[in-house]
């Protein structure tokens, strides 16, 4: 009988954000999303990811619109989407990215950091 080799199985990049989330922001973090929410984000994660790769403005233009369809007006949800950014990528990214994607929502960031 042939020998296996090993070959793990790649985690998803949505799983490898939310385990980096959940130990920065607790394991309740995500008790906030909707089905919306949720959904919104998971596309979120790629696209961060593939901006990460690329540069592209369109993958911001994409961000942009995952992020509006999730519940804006809730701080928590927010915060998931800001710290899905050093998930992905690194701490500094954030600080260039939320801002093009989402000017006018910056508490989170903020929160985020400690800032006020």
């Amino acid at each position: 009988m042939a020998k296996k080799s090993w070959n793990p199985k790649p985690r998803s990049a949505d799983k490898i954000a939310a385990e980096f989330i959940r130990a920065h922001l607790g394991r309740d973090a995500f008790a906030p999303l909707t089905g919306t929410d949720w959904r919104a984000w998971r596309a979120f994660v790629h696209l961060v990811e593939l901006w990460g790769v690329s540069r592209d403005p369109s993958a911001l233009v994409a961000m942009r619109a995952t992020v509006a369809c999730s519940q804006t007006g809730h701080p928590e949800v927010m915060q998931l989407f800001v710290q899905t950014i050093p998930a992905m990528l690194d701490w500094s990214d954030d600080a260039v990215i939320w801002p093009q994607i989402a000017p006018g929502n910056i508490t989170a960031m903020r929160a985020i950091h400690g800032a006020s």
